[in-house]
């Protein structure tokens, strides 16, 4: 008997080893809203007339006439699948949280994604980038148009925050936006932009260079500050012309940047969760 107990002990003791090691299986394609399993319908058209960026066509509307929160959730939720759990922004850490299908994964890796995975992150961070000043001047107006008439919700604020920094402007995901045109101007500090990602972190460090009309050789970056009107490219610019306040700032995004696992390439901004932002 004494025996027998031993081995009950030592099996009680193996078992949860045996249990962790178990592979994690995401949950059914078709129970998770929001997802395609497939590619989507969808081409990035170059050669627009009408436009110098990059503009994603849809067979019907996948992606139409969604605002940047809707999109920030569509791409998330492909890596969410997965069990991607590292969310530093609170507001989509709770969304996935309160997913009956979401179940977090430890042991998470990019190669999970499939290819029809990547595909659509790289379709919806491009409708992301998409949107000109004037169409985020409109977005904008109609939020503030009704919070003229009720109290704003917290995804009007969150969805503020997302506008104002795609137009140039430093805000965090709960703010809302007033005359903070002159916001990059003050120096920021390591909890406001901890609260951001790797994403927006690129977007706000370059946004000081564009400022000061700097050229940018990523495509990335120049299909983004061409649709901004403020955007001016200075053919002479030198980074003589940045103030104290913008290379401290730029010191202290890098350094973030590079805590949080260093800045993303092109590739990264479209396809990896790390840039939501993840």
């Amino acid at each position: 008997m004494p025996r027998l107990r031993h081995l009950v002990l030592i099996a009680g003791c193996l078992f949860p080893l045996v249990a962790a090691a178990d592979p994690y299986v995401p949950p059914p394609a078709d129970k998770v809203p929001l997802y395609w399993a497939a590619p989507l319908p969808c081409k990035i058209d170059r050669e627009n007339e009408l436009r110098s960026r990059p503009v994603v066509k849809c067979a019907h509307d996948e992606l139409s006439h969604k605002s940047l929160r809707e999109l920030s959730i569509l791409r998330n939720t492909i890596y969410a699948r997965y069990g991607w759990d590292r969310f530093r922004k609170t507001w989509l850490h709770d969304y996935f949280h309160a997913q009956p299908w979401f179940r977090p994964n430890p042991s998470f890796s990019y190669r999970h994604l499939a290819d029809a995975d990547r595909q659509n992150a790289h379709l919806i961070a491009t409708v992301e980038q998409s949107f000109t000043s004037d169409e985020l001047e409109k977005m904008r107006d109609r939020i503030q148009a009704r919070g003229r008439k009720r109290a704003l919700s917290s995804d009007d604020k969150i969805e503020l925050g997302l506008i104002a920094r795609s137009m140039g402007d430093f805000a965090l995901d709960d703010d809302k936006r007033g005359a903070a045109e002159q916001s990059l101007d003050r120096l920021l500090t390591p909890k406001e932009l901890r609260q951001l990602s790797l994403r927006d972190l690129r977007l706000l460090r370059n946004t000081i260079y564009a400022r000061r009309g700097r050229p940018f050789k990523s495509q990335i970056l120049r299909d983004h500050f061409s649709g901004m009107d403020w955007y001016k490219v200075n053919t002479g610019y030198s980074d003589a012309l940045l103030t104290k306040n913008d290379q401290r700032n730029i010191a202290l995004i890098r350094s973030v940047e590079n805590e949080l696992g260093g800045p993303l390439s092109d590739e990264d901004w479209l396809t990896e969760p790390a840039t939501d932002g993840a």
